[in-house]
């Protein structure tokens, strides 16, 4: 089993690498699927969520996760989406091995596809990722 913890900014393709390169019978844990399975009607924005529900998700995204990594062990990939993880979620993840793999199409092209597809706040979003990692242009 390999873990991947796949990172990027909103709008840079991180499903669509996930549904590229996962197998049928891997896990796919991801904040907003699972959101929109456990609250259909809610928006896609997770700040525009009401805050007991992103608990809920949250609690269910953490549980998924290590129930995945604990139980599953050699019988398939886990594919974890965490698009801004900070610092301790980053060395906790190297530590135990996991493969992180960073999407980044690069800032105009996010932009371009939150404009687009997203809302106003996930531009900001896209706009916070890369200034936390010192790439704006």
């Amino acid at each position: 089993m390999t873990v991947y913890v796949v990172t990027g900014p909103p709008a840079a393709g991180k499903s669509t690498w996930i549904r590229d390169h996962a197998k049928p019978g891997d896990i796919t844990i991801d904040y907003d699927t699972l959101a929109q399975a456990l609250s259909p009607s809610l928006p896609n924005d997770p700040a525009e969520q009401p805050t007991h529900i992103a608990a809920v998700v949250n609690a269910a995204r953490a549980a998924a996760f290590d129930d995945a990594v604990l139980n599953t062990a050699t019988q398939c990939n886990v594919y974890l989406v965490h698009a801004m993880p900070s610092r301790q979620h980053m060395n906790r993840y190297r530590k135990y091995g996991f493969e992180i793999v960073t999407i980044d199409p690069g800032y105009d092209e996010c932009m371009r596809r939150a404009a687009a597809e997203r809302t106003p706040r996930q531009q900001e979003q896209v706009r916070d990722w890369y200034e936390r990692r010192g790439l704006m242009v």
